[in-house]
């Protein structure tokens, strides 16, 4: 668990400078505090959601199978059986998802050329038409 956290957090601040760099040369720059905000505002608000379903779903999903399923004597091998095995459970079957989903997405040719296929934003170019939907919206 201790080598799988540092990965992660080793990892994850690369894709993050990667992932703002393109944001802050794709948006212009007179929307870029809007445009970041309103990112910002959706991935915190998917938070709570996480936070509220983790108890729930390790209590009636990834506990039962830990203890009672077919699979609990392959889980045995990697986690353990008993109290706290369902949340690493849940914590292993999100690394996977985590680990397939990046994997899809590194081999979307879309994805890859993102940053060639979208025009870099003009230094004194207006939001134009984001700007137009951000503004309307208010």
């Amino acid at each position: 668990v201790t080598a799988a956290t540092f990965l992660i957090f080793f990892i994850l601040p690369v894709g993050n400078a990667a992932s703002q760099f393109i944001w802050q040369s794709k948006v212009p720059l007179n929307i870029q505090g809007r445009v970041f905000a309103l990112r910002r505002m959706i991935a915190m608000s998917l938070s709570p959601i996480a936070y509220i379903s983790a108890g729930p779903l390790v209590e009636k999903v990834f506990d039962p199978v830990v203890k009672d399923s077919t699979l609990a004597p392959m889980i045995e091998k990697t986690i353990g059986i008993g109290d706290g095995r369902g949340i690493g459970l849940l914590f292993m079957t999100l690394g996977v998802i985590w680990a397939i989903s990046s994997i899809l997405i590194y081999f979307n040719p879309r994805v890859r050329g993102l940053e060639n296929e979208i025009p870099d934003a003009l230094p004194n170019e207006s939001g134009s038409r984001v700007e137009e939907i951000l503004v309307s919206s208010h």
